[in-house]
């Protein structure tokens, strides 16, 4: 309801197109890559782990547009934007979860999209 009720002003011309709900357990990680795909414009991800340390490892990396790279760890209650687009050459991963964390990360992520936009130039 938040996200379709109060979107951040970056995304509030867009349709909130797709969500999932990740959980990290100890030894998970997501290789690098882009989210660039039909329409869509920003990613998201909203961090719900609790009592969440850098130490356990679970960091967000993304990469910017001008090839600099920026390390998210996973806090309570953060959302992170970042842009999708071809021309953000945005790139990102998830460094591994240490085998020892004794929680997992748990983060709700998704796309929002422009329906204006013509698919085949996404």
């Amino acid at each position: 309801k938040l996200f379709h009720q109060q979107p951040p002003p970056e995304v509030s011309d867009l349709i909130l197109q797709e969500t999932f709900l990740s959980i990290y357990r100890p030894g998970d990680f997501l290789s690098q890559h882009t989210d660039i795909g039909a329409k869509r414009q920003w990613a998201f991800t909203y961090t719900l782990s609790t009592g969440w340390r850098p130490e356990y490892g679970g960091i967000l990396n993304v990469k910017s547009g001008n090839g600099v790279w920026y390390a998210f760890p996973p806090t309570f209650n953060r959302l992170i934007l970042f842009d999708v687009t071809e021309k953000s050459l945005s790139t990102h991963f998830v460094s591994q979860v240490i085998p020892e964390s004794p929680i997992n990360r748990i983060t709700f992520s998704g796309w929002w999209y422009d329906p204006l936009m013509n698919q085949e130039a996404a």
